[in-house]
């Protein structure tokens, strides 16, 4: 977090820096510094990949639904939209809606040739509608069991995705997160610090 602080204030006009300060705020449950952080990085750049993404998960967990569905409704079909619609519509009580929503994106998770992030997703909306146990069930198949898990880019990648995801904050002191991410569980504390 410092590190991220000290490029904005190098270079404040990077949207890219910006919109890594906004992450690593929503990962510490700092929601109204990571919105002004991710509104700035917009502002700066309009196009910049995910923007509208991250800032509508922000917005709900904001509680701020109605807002963030606005903002997915403008966004290209893709699963990342599929999980936004998920969340924004289970918020709003639409829970039919964004059943089918999650149906959709876990159908894509379960796709032979599906990326880790995709079962990641799927396990951020198990996490915010208070579903521990599907949630951790989905990082342990995203990431795979700690005994044979291999130290691969894409493996560190993604328990960093997890790391960082604000809606895995209730999870970080269940026994089941520490034993699937040992090495991310004193990290934790310490980012929260």
């Amino acid at each position: 977090m410092a590190l991220q602080r000290r490029a904005v204030a190098v270079d404040p006009l990077s949207a890219e820096g910006r919109f890594n300060l906004g992450l690593y705020l929503a990962a510490v449950d700092e929601l109204d510094k990571a919105e002004a952080e991710l509104r700035h990085a917009r502002e700066l750049s309009p196009m910049l990949p995910k923007i509208d993404f991250v800032l509508a998960r922000v917005l709900v967990k904001q509680r701020r639904f109605d807002e963030a569905l606005a903002m997915i409704e403008q966004m290209p079909a893709d699963p990342s939209r599929e999980q936004a619609l998920a969340l924004a519509l289970y918020g709003l009580g639409k829970v039919s809606a964004a059943d089918a929503a999650l149906a959709r994106l876990a159908a894509l998770a379960e796709l032979q040739n599906a990326n880790r992030q995709l079962r990641i997703l799927v396990a951020e909306v198990h996490a915010f509608r208070g579903n521990s146990d599907l949630a951790l069930d989905s990082i342990e198949r995203a990431l795979g069991p700690i005994a044979t898990r291999p130290t691969t880019a894409d493996i560190i990648f993604a328990s960093q995705a997890v790391h960082r995801s604000p809606f895995f904050i209730p999870l970080r002191e269940h026994a089941r997160w520490k034993a699937l991410l040992p090495e991310q569980a004193s990290i934790g504390k310490v980012a929260a610090d």
